[in-house]
C-alpha cells in the first residue's frame, strides 16, 4: 500500500489539474464577455 501522505499528493495534484483548465476556461470566457460589450457599445 501507499504511504497516506503520497495518495494524498496525488489527489491534490489531480485536482490542481483539473481546476487549472476550468479556470483558464473561465477567464477567457470572462475576457470574450467583456470584449463584446465593448464591441456592441461602439
Amino acid at each position: 500500500m501507499l504511504p497516506l501522505l503520497q495518495v494524498l499528493q496525488v489527489l491534490l495534484l489531480l485536482q490542481v489539474l483539473l481546476v487549472l483548465p476550468l479556470l483558464l476556461v473561465l477567464q477567457v470566457l470572462l475576457l470574450l464577455q467583456v470584449l463584446l460589450q465593448e464591441l456592441l457599445l461602439f
